[in-house]
């Protein structure tokens, strides 16, 4: 009888041979360039598994530097990047037990490439064992009151123009000029069960999304001229134009600082008002359509 096949491929599960026993090994080389293709996206999400990859490529050059032989080398991995990698799958199983991180997501997908154990087996907890059982035991027509305990995500756009200069740019956007902006507001909860109730099944009404964007921001900066206090010549011209619409900051407005503003500005204003674990998830500004700043909770 042959020893069972050896199947080199990442963690993911969609690459396991369901039919027939392999010796499994996992490239984390592999796994790893889905790191690096999100870490601008999510730079808190792959942080610690950057740092956890690069100890143990480092274990290898050294590795490499001192001619080991092959069972050499296996054994200081064993000893160096054995525990470091230990360390990290109980980090990345933590990750969905704590929801920290949906596995259907962008990042969810990376971070399960990492994961010897699938996410749909590590992350069940006792209560999402419970959801099972009542699954298991539901007629068919049957409403669930409970529903898996799957992060939603809903986006809402809004658009308004607004002024603005950087007063300090070494091209054109030291001059005064204008943008046409547009704001995504991402909102992450459960789904709303409360039958006969008017948000039932959402995470939250659109139109309160926009509502109460548009009450605590957006008629703020609509169509006024967004400036440094620390740039006198241009806030000494604006105060002398009458009843003039001008939003003073006090940091240059950037794109990048705008977003920021705006993120602290609406964090504080969608409420769990449903108990359904509101809260704002990400936030995106574009100043262009090719350019935009974006805030992600990390």
């Amino acid at each position: 009888m042959t020893d069972p096949p050896i199947h080199t491929s990442d963690a993911s599960t969609r690459n396991r041979p369901g039919d027939h026993a392999t010796l499994s090994a996992s490239c984390i080389r592999h796994a790893h360039r889905n790191d690096v293709d999100v870490v601008e996206t999510f730079p808190a999400g792959v942080a610690f598994v950057l740092h956890t990859v690069r100890a143990v490529f480092l274990a290898d050059a050294q590795a490499k530097r001192q001619g080991l032989s092959p069972a050499e080398r296996l054994r200081l991995h064993q000893e160096e990047s054995g525990p470091r990698l230990q360390a990290l799958q109980d980090w990345l199983a933590k990750q969905f037990v704590e929801h920290t991180v949906e596995p259907h997501s962008e990042l969810g997908q990376v971070t399960a490439s990492h994961c010897r154990t699938p996410p749909s087996a590590s992350a069940v907890t006792s209560s999402e064992k419970d959801r099972q059982q009542l699954r298991s035991e539901a007629k068919p027509g049957d409403r669930m009151e409970t529903l898996p305990a799957l992060q939603m995500f809903i986006t809402r756009r809004l658009e308004f123009d607004a002024g603005h200069r950087i007063p300090d740019h070494a091209s054109q956007c030291r001059h005064l000029h204008g943008h046409r902006y547009a704001l995504e507001i991402t909102l992450a909860g459960d789904i709303i069960q409360q039958p006969g109730g008017p948000a039932d099944g959402m995470v939250m009404d659109f139109s309160e999304v926009k509502a109460l964007a548009m009450q605590h921001l957006v008629e703020v900066w609509d169509h006024a001229f967004l400036a440094y206090t620390g740039d006198r010549p241009l806030v000494d011209f604006l105060s002398t134009l009458a009843d003039h619409k001008t939003v003073l900051l006090d940091c240059v407005p950037t794109v990048e600082n705008l977003a920021q503003l705006a993120f602290g500005i609406l964090d504080a204003v969608y409420r769990d008002t449903y108990g359904n674990h509101l809260r704002l998830a990400r936030l995106r500004l574009y100043e262009t359509p090719t350019c935009w700043a974006e805030i992600v909770r990390s």
